[in-house]
C-alpha cells in the first residue's frame, strides 16, 4: 500500500473529523418518520381477497355486451379500479407449474427476485460472477439450470392434471363460444361457470368483444385472473392484429389513442428489417398494455400468385427472403413487450388462388417448390426461435397426393415442419369453423384428425363441446395415445412459462 502524507493525509483528516461532527450534531433528533407499509401513498396491506371475488360481479350478472359505463352497475369492479388488481393473482396463482407459496399473489409481477422465486416462472437475480469466470459460459449455465428448472415445473404440473384438463389446454376459442353469449364484453358468473366447465387454453378475440380500453383491458385482466383461480395456469389471450386490413383494435372507432398500423406490403416495399421491428414493438406495445399475450401476427406468406384472393396486402411481398427477415423482425418486435407471436399460415396461402374462408383451397406446387420459395420464410422463423405457427386449411396434392388440407395432414405436420424444418413449438391450426374444414368435416372428426395429425392446439371449431369430448373420447379409446397429448401440453405450458 502507498504511504499518504503531506497535504493529502491532512486533507482526508479533516474530512473524516468534519464528518464525524456532522452525525454527532443529527444525534437523537428526528424530523421526519418512516411510514408503515400502506402509508405515504404506497399500497395498503389488508387482507388479499378471496379468490374470485376480487372484481367479480355479484349473483345473477350476466357477460352480455354491457358498456364500460355500466360495468359497476353489474356488480362489476370499476375499470380505473381493476388495475390495481391486475396482474396480482392469488394464491392459487403460486402453483403454476405445481411450484411456488402462497405469496405469489403478493409478488407476481414486482420484478423482484422474491417474485421470481415464488411463482417459479421468471429467471432469478444472478450472483456476480467470480473473477476469472468466462461471462458467456456463465450466462449458459443459467440458463441451462433455468430450463431445468422450468421442466421439472412442468414435469409436476402435468403430474397433478386430469386427461380432460389437458385436453381442454389444446383449444383456443372466442369468448362467445365458450359462454354461449353473443357479443361478450365483460367477465362475470357465466364466464367463471363456463371456464370452470371446460378450462380452455385461450381465448381468441373479436372486434365485437373489445369497446374501448377501459372495457378491453378490465375484462382481460378479470379473465386472466379467472384462469389462474380455476387452473394456476395463465391464458393465452389472441387476437388478430397484423396491420393495414387485418386488425381488431388499430383503426376503431373504440381506440382512438391507437395508432394506424400500415399494411405488411406497406412495411415490405422499404426492404428494411428494422421498419418491420419497430411495427412490431408498436403492436404489442399497445397489445400489452390491454391485457393481451399473443397475436397471430406476423403473415410469412410470400404473395407467389398474382391471382391470391385472401393474402394480398398482409404479406410482406413476392421475395421469399424479404419475407422471411421482415416476419421475423415483426415477430421480435412483438415479443420485446411480452407478446407471443404466431407466424401463419404455414405451408403458404399465398400460393393459392382461392380463400380457405369460403372453401376449398389448393396449390399444385410440389415439394421442392415450396421449400425453394412458401417454406423459406417459416424456416427462418424456425430457425430465428418460433414459438408457434398456424397452419393453413389449404391442399397440396402435389406433395401429399390427396385434397386433405394441410391442418389434417401427418405428412406435412410431422414429416416436413417437425422432422425435415426442426420446429419445437406450438403447432395450431387455422379456425376450424372455416369452410375448407366445416365444409367437409364435422366439427368432432375434424379436431380429432388434426390432433392425430401432429396439431397441439384447436383454433375455433365449429362446436367447441362436440370437439373436445371427441379427442377426450379418441385418447380414451386409444385413437390418440395419451403420451402425445402429454407431449402437446408440454409444449403449451413452456411457452406459458414466458407468460
Amino acid at each position: 500500500m502507498k504511504h499518504i502524507g503531506g497535504k493529502k493525509h491532512f486533507r482526508i483528516l479533516a474530512a473524516v473529523l468534519a464528518a464525524l461532527l456532522l452525525s454527532c450534531s443529527g444525534c437523537g433528533r428526528s424530523d421526519s418518520t418512516v411510514p408503515d407499509d400502506g402509508q405515504a401513498g404506497m399500497p395498503g396491506s389488508g387482507p388479499a381477497p378471496e379468490a374470485g371475488n376480487a372484481g367479480m360481479p355479484a349473483a345473477g350478472a350476466d357477460d352480455t355486451g354491457a358498456s364500460a359505463g355500466s360495468l359497476t352497475n353489474a356488480g362489476q369492479t370499476d375499470p380505473a379500479d381493476a388495475a390495481e388488481t391486475a396482474g396480482t393473482g392469488t394464491e392459487n396463482t403460486a402453483e403454476v407449474y405445481g411450484a411456488g407459496t402462497e405469496n405469489a399473489a403478493e409478488t407476481a409481477g414486482t420484478g423482484t427476485e422474491t417474485a421470481a422465486e415464488d411463482t417459479g416462472l421468471g429467471a432469478q437475480t444472478a450472483e456476480p460472477a467470480p473473477a476469472g469466470t468466462d461471462p458467456e459460459a456463465e450466462d449458459e449455465s443459467l440458463a441451462r439450470k433455468e430450463q431445468l428448472r422450468i421442466e421439472q415445473q412442468i414435469s409436476a404440473k402435468l403430474q397433478t392434471m386430469t386427461l380432460q384438463q389437458k385436453v381442454a389446454q389444446m383449444f383456443i376459442v372466442t369468448p362467445d363460444a365458450l359462454t354461449g353469449v353473443t357479443g361478450t364484453t365483460v367477465c362475470g358468473d357465466i364466464t367463471r361457470d363456463a371456464l370452470s366447465r371446460l378450462p380452455v387454453g385461450g381465448l381468441i378475440f373479436m372486434q365485437e368483444n373489445l369497446q374501448n380500453a377501459d372495457q378491453t383491458s378490465w375484462m382481460l385482466q378479470m379473465t386472466q385472473q379467472l384462469s389462474l383461480d380455476l387452473t394456476g395456469l395463465p391464458a393465452f389471450f389472441f387476437v388478430d392484429e397484423e396491420g393495414g386490413s387485418v386488425t381488431r383494435i388499430s383503426g376503431s372507432e373504440g381506440f382512438p389513442e391507437v395508432p394506424l398500423i400500415s399494411s405488411m406490403a406497406v412495411i415490405g416495399t422499404t426492404g428494411d428489417p428494422a421498419q418491420a421491428r419497430a411495427m412490431g414493438e408498436t403492436i404489442g406495445g399497445y397489445l400489452a398494455a390491454l391485457g393481451f399475450n399473443a397475436d397471430f401476427a406476423p403473415d410469412a406468406d410470400v404473395l407467389s400468385n398474382p391471382d391470391n384472393q385472401v393474402i394480398g396486402t398482409r404479406s410482406f411481398g413476392t421475395d421469399p427472403q424479404t419475407v422471411g427477415d421482415m416476419a421475423v423482425s415483426l415477430a421480435q418486435g412483438l415479443e420485446t413487450q411480452g407478446v407471443i407471436a404466431c407466424y401463419k399460415h404455414f405451408p403458404g396461402h399465398g400460393a393459392t388462388a382461392a380463400d380457405t374462408h369460403e372453401g376449398y383451397a389448393y396449390t399444385n406446387k410440389t415439394l421442392e417448390e415450396l421449400q425453394a420459395c412458401e417454406l423459406v420464410p417459416f424456416q427462418k422463423a424456425i430457425d430465428a426461435g418460433a414459438r408457434m405457427i398456424m397452419v393453413a386449411h389449404m391442399s397440396l396434392p402435389n406433395v401429399i397426393g390427396l385434397a386433405t388440407p394441410a391442418s389434417l395432414s401427418p405428412y406435412m405436420l410431422k414429416n416436413i415442419l417437425r422432422e425435415q424444418m426442426g420446429f419445437t413449438g406450438i403447432i395450431i391450426t387455422d379456425a376450424m369453423n372455416m369452410g375448407a374444414i366445416a365444409d367437409i368435416y364435422a366439427p368432432a372428426d375434424a379436431a380429432v384428425l388434426a390432433v392425430q395429425a401432429g396439431a397441439d392446439m384447436i383454433l375455433m371449431p365449429g362446436d367447441l363441446w362436440a370437439a373436445y369430448t371427441a379427442v377426450v373420447h379418441a385418447v380414451e379409446n386409444g385413437q390418440i395415445p395419451e403420451g402425445q397429448i402429454d407431449e402437446t401440453v408440454r409444449r403449451i405450458l413452456r411457452v406459458k412459462a414466458h407468460l
